[in-house]
């Protein structure tokens, strides 16, 4: 008899969007435990010749992708690293025809530090194929003692070559939340993964952050996590106030709800998705975008609509299932299909946009001026008002100087006569970028009239 299944599953590896319980069943063997569960909870009705196969790795190959086996010993060691650092490469997977698909490269990670890309296919872990196997298998092979080397072979879908990298394993702690104050005071988060510290986090980082001037919320490369992170997730954007709907063979299609936090985002919101925002990412992207609670910025997502649940079986084995597709709220598909963003960006391109586009929003009331090109990385600036001006001591918000997808560049100002300020950038400016160049209405004239309005111009460096 089967104990009740009530544990949370979130693996560092692989997040999956999971509903987890356990039922009672009455069976002299494990193989009729599975086909019980096949029978009544995945997703789609399989054929008594599929379940008459004799072991459970036969009959899973007849199910889809996300439905996995797992022997007592795979069991244990997937619970013993919920949660928890633990030793690796530093990378979030999904299982792919050709491997195994790296989703996303952690931040400062060994993978990181071999030049492993989002994007990725593992073929090969020590001479070992990982092709048409379990994920689970693959990453166990990928594991091992701190200190230790694995050699990788991938395919690299961007230029379709192949390459085999030496990594050293490290300790791993995933971070859930980065975040930073992009220029013109736009608060920047950057959520890798929905799981039991996502909520807490975002609601720290935003009462770090204060009050912005609009928000840019990061899903690329986020593989999903905790169905119910994303209902506390979702919660976060205005009006989005149902999380998704849920369709499954043992109940009605139901909408579920969003959980409200103490926090919600003010003022314009843009949400950065790529082809590797899965899972949970597209459930709170579709609702998102379908209560038009902020615009989505990159490309289309990866398309993984299905949740899967875990059952234990009697001997300590265990089968993840599909059980349920879910939808937006308002039924729009998303399994295979993904959620289109509003705004289609190159691959790369989806920060730079974004801001780019919030920056020019929030100067929309600024006279623009015509743009500079080209300019060296060592460029002081030249303000020349109409008419003289009655300088005072300059203010550190008079002029500023906005890096789009970066941080505001400090200036030093000084005067020139009485009509031109100097701006000099404290550092070069970095090859290639755009920048905002802000003229504030601060100042006031020699009659005594204060300017009226500010103005901005564009401007590019030399690559």
């Amino acid at each position: 008899m089967l104990t009740k299944f009530t544990r949370r599953a979130l693996l560092g590896f692989l997040l999956s969007i999971s509903l987890l319980f356990g039922t009672t069943v009455q069976a002299e063997e494990p193989i009729e435990e599975l086909r019980h569960y096949i029978d009544n909870y995945y997703i789609k009705e399989v054929s008594d010749s599929v379940l008459k196969e004799s072991t459970p790795e036969a009959i899973l190959k007849h199910l889809d992708q996300h439905s996995t086996y797992f022997t007592p010993e795979e069991f244990q060691q997937f619970f013993e690293n919920l949660n928890r650092t633990f030793v690796g490469i530093g990378v979030a997977v999904e299982k792919h025809e050709k491997g195994i698909l790296l989703v996303s490269i952690y931040k400062g990670s060994p993978a990181e530090k071999v030049g492993l890309q989002a994007g990725d296919i593992i073929t090969e872990v020590d001479g070992t194929s990982v092709v048409g196997k379990p994920v689970e298998e693959g990453i166990n092979l990928i594991k091992g003692k701190a200190g230790t080397q694995t050699t990788i072979k991938v395919l690299r879908q961007a230029t379709n070559s192949t390459l085999q990298v030496t990594i050293t394993r490290e300790v791993i702690t995933f971070p859930t939340v980065d975040f930073e104050r992009l220029s013109g005071n736009i608060g920047y988060i950057r959520l890798y993964s929905f799981n039991e510290k996502s909520k807490a986090e975002m609601i720290d980082a935003m009462n770090k952050l204060g009050n912005v001037n609009g928000w840019i919320v990061d899903f690329r490369d986020n593989g999903g996590g905790l169905v119910t992170t994303a209902q506390e997730v979702g919660g976060f954007f205005k009006n989005v106030n149902k999380a998704y709907l849920l369709k499954n063979r043992v109940s009605l299609p139901t909408v579920y709800p969003t959980i409200k936090p103490s926090k919600v985002f003010e003022g314009p919101v843009h949400l950065l998705v790529n082809g590797y925002s899965a899972s949970a990412s597209e459930m709170v992207a579709a609702a998102v975008k379908e209560e038009k609670a902020a615009v989505l910025y990159g490309q289309t997502t990866y398309g993984k609509g299905t949740m899967q649940q875990f059952f234990e079986l009697s001997d300590g084995s265990a089968v993840k299932l599909t059980t349920s597709e879910f939808f937006s709220p308002k039924g729009t598909k998303i399994d295979s299909v993904g959620v289109k963003p509003d705004k289609t960006t190159v691959s790369g391109a989806e920060l730079l946009t974004s801001h780019y586009d919030m920056l020019r929003a929030n100067l929309s009331k600024y006279t623009k001026l015509a743009s500079l090109t080209n300019v060296p990385v060592d460029k002081t600036f030249t303000i020349e008002m109409s008419h003289t001006m009655k300088w005072g001591q300059f203010g550190k918000t008079d002029v500023q100087l906005f890096e789009v997808g970066g941080k505001e560049v400090e200036l030093t100002l000084s005067a020139s006569g009485t009509n031109k300020v100097m701006a000099t950038p404290k550092g070069n400016l970095k090859k290639g970028s755009t920048y905002f160049l802000v003229i504030n209405p601060k100042w006031t004239g020699s009659n005594g009239k204060a300017m009226w309005k500010g103005s901005y111009l564009e401007v590019t460096v030399k690559k």
